[in-house]
Protein backbone atom coordinates (compact mmCIF):
# COMPACT_ATOMS: atom_id res chain seq x y z
CA UNK A 1 0.00 0.00 0.00
CA UNK A 2 1.40 3.33 -0.99
CA UNK A 3 0.29 6.85 -0.54
CA UNK A 4 0.67 9.29 -4.05
CA UNK A 5 1.29 12.86 -3.65
CA UNK A 6 -1.25 14.78 -4.22
CA UNK A 7 -3.43 17.52 -2.44
CA UNK A 8 -5.43 15.13 -0.75
CA UNK A 9 -2.99 12.59 1.06
CA UNK A 10 -5.71 11.28 3.30
CA UNK A 11 -6.75 9.57 0.16
CA UNK A 12 -4.83 6.66 0.27
CA UNK A 13 -4.22 4.76 -2.86
CA UNK A 14 -3.36 0.86 -3.10
CA UNK A 15 -0.63 0.03 -5.35
CA UNK A 16 -0.60 -3.86 -5.84
CA UNK A 17 2.18 -6.04 -8.29
CA UNK A 18 0.97 -7.54 -11.66
CA UNK A 19 -0.29 -10.71 -9.48
CA UNK A 20 -2.88 -8.46 -8.12
CA UNK A 21 -5.66 -11.77 -7.60
CA UNK A 22 -9.29 -11.32 -7.81
CA UNK A 23 -9.99 -11.59 -4.18
CA UNK A 24 -7.93 -9.23 -2.85
CA UNK A 25 -9.24 -6.45 -5.67
CA UNK A 26 -12.69 -7.76 -4.11
CA UNK A 27 -10.96 -6.29 -0.57
CA UNK A 28 -10.62 -2.71 -2.40
CA UNK A 29 -14.01 -2.72 -4.78
CA UNK A 30 -16.04 -3.40 -1.33
CA UNK A 31 -14.13 -0.22 0.23
CA UNK A 32 -14.62 1.56 -2.57
CA UNK A 33 -10.70 2.15 -3.03
CA UNK A 34 -9.35 2.99 -6.74
CA UNK A 35 -6.32 0.29 -7.34
CA UNK A 36 -3.51 1.00 -9.70
CA UNK A 37 -2.10 -2.02 -11.11
CA UNK A 38 1.71 -1.64 -12.17
CA UNK A 39 2.45 -3.97 -15.24
CA UNK A 40 -1.29 -6.22 -15.46
CA UNK A 41 -0.60 -6.23 -19.15
CA UNK A 42 3.12 -6.00 -20.15
CA UNK A 43 2.77 -9.60 -21.87
CA UNK A 44 0.46 -7.94 -24.62
CA UNK A 45 1.79 -8.26 -28.25
CA UNK A 46 -0.71 -4.77 -28.13
CA UNK A 47 1.76 -3.36 -26.31
CA UNK A 48 4.48 -3.45 -29.25
CA UNK A 49 2.75 -3.76 -32.36
CA UNK A 50 -0.53 -0.95 -31.91
CA UNK A 51 1.76 1.78 -33.74
CA UNK A 52 -0.83 4.19 -35.90
CA UNK A 53 0.31 2.40 -38.88
CA UNK A 54 -0.42 -1.20 -37.46
CA UNK A 55 -3.58 -0.14 -36.15
CA UNK A 56 -4.55 0.71 -39.20
CA UNK A 57 -4.33 -1.40 -41.49
CA UNK A 58 -5.42 -4.16 -39.14
CA UNK A 59 -8.85 -2.28 -39.38
CA UNK A 60 -8.35 -2.09 -42.99
CA UNK A 61 -7.74 -5.84 -43.09
CA UNK A 62 -10.18 -6.88 -40.41
CA UNK A 63 -13.11 -4.49 -41.31
CA UNK A 64 -13.78 -0.90 -40.75
CA UNK A 65 -16.38 0.81 -38.84
CA UNK A 66 -18.51 3.85 -38.13
CA UNK A 67 -16.96 5.31 -34.41
CA UNK A 68 -17.84 8.39 -32.36
CA UNK A 69 -15.70 11.51 -32.12
CA UNK A 70 -15.14 14.45 -29.64
CA UNK A 71 -12.77 17.77 -29.26
CA UNK A 72 -12.03 19.59 -26.74
CA UNK A 73 -12.06 23.15 -27.08
CA UNK A 74 -9.24 25.40 -26.02
CA UNK A 75 -10.22 28.42 -24.10
CA UNK A 76 -14.15 27.55 -22.87
CA UNK A 77 -14.83 27.16 -19.42
CA UNK A 78 -18.06 25.02 -20.14
CA UNK A 79 -18.41 22.00 -21.64
CA UNK A 80 -21.35 21.61 -24.23
CA UNK A 81 -21.86 18.41 -25.76
CA UNK A 82 -23.64 20.06 -28.55
CA UNK A 83 -20.13 21.75 -29.15
CA UNK A 84 -17.56 18.78 -28.45
CA UNK A 85 -19.47 16.20 -29.93
CA UNK A 86 -18.08 15.91 -33.94
CA UNK A 87 -19.72 14.02 -37.10
CA UNK A 88 -19.08 10.50 -36.54
CA UNK A 89 -16.38 8.87 -39.19
CA UNK A 90 -14.84 5.63 -39.94
CA UNK A 91 -12.30 4.48 -37.59
CA UNK A 92 -9.82 3.64 -40.13
CA UNK A 93 -9.78 7.19 -41.31
CA UNK A 94 -9.75 8.62 -37.71
CA UNK A 95 -6.66 6.28 -37.17
CA UNK A 96 -4.94 7.87 -40.67
CA UNK A 97 -5.36 11.23 -39.34
CA UNK A 98 -2.46 9.88 -36.24
CA UNK A 99 -0.04 9.11 -38.77
CA UNK A 100 2.32 11.73 -38.90
CA UNK A 101 0.12 14.54 -38.23
CA UNK A 102 1.07 18.09 -39.32
CA UNK A 103 -0.04 19.69 -35.88
CA UNK A 104 1.33 17.22 -33.46
CA UNK A 105 -0.75 18.85 -30.70
CA UNK A 106 -4.15 18.66 -32.25
CA UNK A 107 -6.38 16.63 -30.11
CA UNK A 108 -8.19 13.51 -31.87
CA UNK A 109 -10.56 11.23 -30.02
CA UNK A 110 -12.57 8.27 -30.21
CA UNK A 111 -14.46 8.76 -26.79
CA UNK A 112 -15.39 5.18 -26.70
CA UNK A 113 -16.38 1.98 -28.81
CA UNK A 114 -17.98 -1.20 -27.88
CA UNK A 115 -14.98 -4.04 -28.22
CA UNK A 116 -17.91 -6.51 -29.98
CA UNK A 117 -17.39 -4.20 -33.17
CA UNK A 118 -13.92 -4.67 -33.10
CA UNK A 119 -13.46 -8.09 -32.03
CA UNK A 120 -10.25 -9.04 -33.60
CA UNK A 121 -8.36 -6.25 -31.14
CA UNK A 122 -8.47 -9.26 -28.51
CA UNK A 123 -5.85 -11.45 -30.72
CA UNK A 124 -3.40 -8.54 -29.91
CA UNK A 125 -5.23 -7.69 -26.22
CA UNK A 126 -6.23 -10.92 -24.48
CA UNK A 127 -8.31 -10.34 -21.53
CA UNK A 128 -5.51 -10.91 -18.35
CA UNK A 129 -6.17 -13.30 -16.22
CA UNK A 130 -7.22 -11.11 -13.77
CA UNK A 131 -10.10 -9.56 -15.78
CA UNK A 132 -11.11 -13.41 -16.79
CA UNK A 133 -12.17 -13.40 -13.10
CA UNK A 134 -13.81 -10.33 -13.20
CA UNK A 135 -16.02 -11.51 -16.05
CA UNK A 136 -16.33 -7.77 -17.54
CA UNK A 137 -20.02 -7.06 -19.01
CA UNK A 138 -18.32 -5.53 -22.16
CA UNK A 139 -15.20 -3.71 -23.57
CA UNK A 140 -14.43 -0.49 -24.78
CA UNK A 141 -11.64 1.17 -26.70
CA UNK A 142 -10.30 4.90 -26.35
CA UNK A 143 -8.05 6.33 -28.74
CA UNK A 144 -6.48 9.04 -30.62
CA UNK A 145 -4.04 11.67 -30.21
CA UNK A 146 -3.57 14.05 -27.18
CA UNK A 147 -7.05 13.08 -25.84
CA UNK A 148 -9.09 14.86 -23.32
CA UNK A 149 -12.33 13.54 -21.57
CA UNK A 150 -15.14 15.09 -19.89
CA UNK A 151 -15.06 14.65 -16.32
CA UNK A 152 -17.65 11.89 -15.13
CA UNK A 153 -18.31 8.94 -12.84
CA UNK A 154 -20.21 5.98 -13.42
CA UNK A 155 -24.00 5.85 -12.27
CA UNK A 156 -23.90 1.89 -11.74
CA UNK A 157 -20.87 0.03 -13.04
CA UNK A 158 -17.17 -0.49 -11.80
CA UNK A 159 -14.52 0.08 -14.17
CA UNK A 160 -10.55 -1.38 -15.21
CA UNK A 161 -8.87 0.92 -17.61
CA UNK A 162 -6.16 -0.48 -19.04
CA UNK A 163 -3.34 1.69 -20.69
CA UNK A 164 -1.79 0.21 -24.37
CA UNK A 165 -0.16 2.85 -26.09
CA UNK A 166 1.26 6.48 -24.68
CA UNK A 167 0.72 7.45 -21.02
CA UNK A 168 -2.57 8.39 -19.80
CA UNK A 169 -2.99 11.28 -17.09
CA UNK A 170 -6.32 10.42 -14.91
CA UNK A 171 -7.50 12.25 -11.98
CA UNK A 172 -9.42 10.83 -9.09
CA UNK A 173 -12.21 12.62 -7.24
CA UNK A 174 -13.73 10.46 -4.62
CA UNK A 175 -17.74 10.27 -4.69
CA UNK A 176 -17.59 13.22 -2.16
CA UNK A 177 -16.69 15.48 -4.21
CA UNK A 178 -18.70 15.51 -7.07
CA UNK A 179 -20.96 18.54 -5.41
CA UNK A 180 -18.31 21.14 -5.88
CA UNK A 181 -17.38 19.67 -9.66
CA UNK A 182 -20.25 21.45 -11.60
CA UNK A 183 -22.57 18.79 -12.39
CA UNK A 184 -25.33 18.95 -15.59
CA UNK A 185 -28.67 18.68 -14.72
CA UNK A 186 -30.39 15.70 -12.95
CA UNK A 187 -32.56 16.25 -15.30
CA UNK A 188 -30.20 15.80 -18.49
CA UNK A 189 -28.64 12.83 -19.62
CA UNK A 190 -25.24 14.11 -18.91
CA UNK A 191 -25.89 14.11 -14.94
CA UNK A 192 -23.60 12.19 -14.42
CA UNK A 193 -20.60 14.53 -16.22
CA UNK A 194 -19.18 17.61 -15.11
CA UNK A 195 -19.78 21.37 -16.95
CA UNK A 196 -15.89 22.12 -15.94
CA UNK A 197 -13.44 21.98 -19.09
CA UNK A 198 -10.56 20.45 -17.16
CA UNK A 199 -8.11 21.17 -20.24
CA UNK A 200 -9.21 25.34 -21.00
CA UNK A 201 -5.96 25.90 -20.21
CA UNK A 202 -1.98 24.80 -20.67
CA UNK A 203 -2.79 22.33 -23.54
CA UNK A 204 0.56 21.84 -24.01
CA UNK A 205 1.54 20.36 -20.10
CA UNK A 206 1.54 16.56 -19.68
CA UNK A 207 -0.04 15.85 -17.43
CA UNK A 208 -1.92 18.88 -17.21
CA UNK A 209 -3.12 19.57 -13.84
CA UNK A 210 -3.55 23.28 -14.27
CA UNK A 211 -5.96 23.52 -16.86
CA UNK A 212 -9.18 24.32 -14.68
CA UNK A 213 -10.14 27.72 -14.46
CA UNK A 214 -9.64 28.01 -10.64
CA UNK A 215 -10.98 31.68 -10.53
CA UNK A 216 -13.83 30.56 -12.23
CA UNK A 217 -14.68 27.55 -10.36
CA UNK A 218 -13.01 27.94 -6.89
CA UNK A 219 -15.32 25.15 -5.25
CA UNK A 220 -14.04 22.66 -7.74
CA UNK A 221 -10.30 24.06 -7.06
CA UNK A 222 -10.68 22.90 -3.01
CA UNK A 223 -12.32 19.35 -3.94
CA UNK A 224 -9.70 16.27 -2.91
CA UNK A 225 -8.38 14.60 -5.52
CA UNK A 226 -5.70 11.99 -6.91
CA UNK A 227 -3.45 12.44 -9.95
CA UNK A 228 -1.42 9.41 -11.59
CA UNK A 229 -0.05 9.00 -14.70
CA UNK A 230 -0.26 5.06 -16.07
CA UNK A 231 1.72 3.70 -18.73
CA UNK A 232 1.30 1.15 -21.48
CA UNK A 233 0.55 -2.02 -19.49
CA UNK A 234 -0.62 -0.70 -16.55
CA UNK A 235 -4.24 -0.74 -15.15
CA UNK A 236 -6.53 1.30 -13.07
CA UNK A 237 -9.74 0.07 -10.92
CA UNK A 238 -12.27 3.03 -10.91
CA UNK A 239 -14.96 2.26 -8.39
CA UNK A 240 -18.35 3.12 -8.72
CA UNK A 241 -19.41 7.25 -8.14
CA UNK A 242 -15.61 7.85 -8.23
CA UNK A 243 -15.15 11.23 -10.71
CA UNK A 244 -12.67 10.83 -13.22
CA UNK A 245 -10.71 12.79 -15.63
CA UNK A 246 -8.48 11.47 -18.12
CA UNK A 247 -5.77 12.77 -20.66
CA UNK A 248 -3.44 11.04 -23.11
CA UNK A 249 -0.35 11.79 -24.29
CA UNK A 250 0.47 11.99 -28.21
CA UNK A 251 -0.58 8.83 -29.67
CA UNK A 252 -2.62 6.59 -26.94
CA UNK A 253 -4.62 3.43 -26.96
CA UNK A 254 -6.81 2.29 -23.90
CA UNK A 255 -9.52 -0.41 -23.16
CA UNK A 256 -12.17 -0.18 -20.49
CA UNK A 257 -13.91 -3.05 -19.20
CA UNK A 258 -17.34 -2.44 -17.56
CA UNK A 259 -19.21 -4.22 -15.18
CA UNK A 260 -22.63 -3.89 -12.98
CA UNK A 261 -21.87 -2.44 -9.15
CA UNK A 262 -23.59 -4.43 -6.85
CA UNK A 263 -25.64 -2.17 -4.35
CA UNK A 264 -23.66 -2.55 -1.17
CA UNK A 265 -20.73 -1.11 -2.99
CA UNK A 266 -22.60 1.72 -3.49
CA UNK A 267 -22.29 2.99 -0.62
CA UNK A 268 -24.42 6.62 0.46
CA UNK A 269 -22.99 9.58 -1.42
CA UNK A 270 -24.16 12.27 -3.63
CA UNK A 271 -23.35 10.85 -6.98
CA UNK A 272 -25.51 7.73 -5.37
CA UNK A 273 -28.28 9.81 -5.00
CA UNK A 274 -28.53 11.73 -7.78
CA UNK A 275 -28.48 8.32 -10.11
CA UNK A 276 -31.20 6.69 -7.93
CA UNK A 277 -32.93 9.91 -8.69
CA UNK A 278 -32.63 9.35 -12.42
CA UNK A 279 -34.53 6.29 -11.84
CA UNK A 280 -38.28 8.01 -12.49
CA UNK A 281 -36.89 10.10 -14.95
CA UNK A 282 -35.48 7.69 -16.93
CA UNK A 283 -38.98 6.12 -16.87
CA UNK A 284 -41.11 8.77 -17.72
CA UNK A 285 -38.30 9.96 -20.67
CA UNK A 286 -37.95 6.20 -22.23
CA UNK A 287 -40.42 6.75 -25.33
CA UNK A 288 -38.66 9.80 -25.59
CA UNK A 289 -35.20 8.37 -25.73
CA UNK A 290 -35.79 5.47 -28.29
CA UNK A 291 -36.94 7.53 -30.65
CA UNK A 292 -33.82 9.21 -30.50
CA UNK A 293 -32.06 6.06 -30.47
CA UNK A 294 -33.80 4.33 -33.01
CA UNK A 295 -32.57 7.52 -35.23
CA UNK A 296 -29.09 7.33 -34.24
CA UNK A 297 -29.36 3.79 -35.48
CA UNK A 298 -30.50 4.41 -38.54
CA UNK A 299 -27.87 7.20 -39.30
CA UNK A 300 -25.05 4.90 -38.63
CA UNK A 301 -26.20 1.93 -40.30
CA UNK A 302 -26.74 4.42 -43.43
CA UNK A 303 -22.96 5.49 -42.82
CA UNK A 304 -21.62 1.62 -42.13
CA UNK A 305 -23.22 0.94 -45.27
CA UNK A 306 -21.25 3.83 -47.30
CA UNK A 307 -18.18 2.27 -46.33
CA UNK A 308 -18.84 -1.30 -46.71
Amino acid sequence: MTQETSPAPELVLFETDAGCSKKELDRYINSCQPVLIRGLNLDAKALKRWTPEYFHQMIKNEGDVISPRRHTPVGTENISYKDITMAPQPISEIVADCIDPEDKAREIYVPGMRMTRLHYLEQDAPQSPLLQAINPDYGELFMGRNTQCVGHFHPELQALLCQMQGQKHVRLYPPSEFGKLQGFSIFSKHFSRCKINFYQHNRQDFPNTRGMDVQRYPEAAKARYRDLVLNPGDALFIPVHWTHVTQGKDWNVSMAYFWKARWREWGCNYPAIRTLARYPIKLVAFPFTLVGKIKGYRRMKRLSRQIS
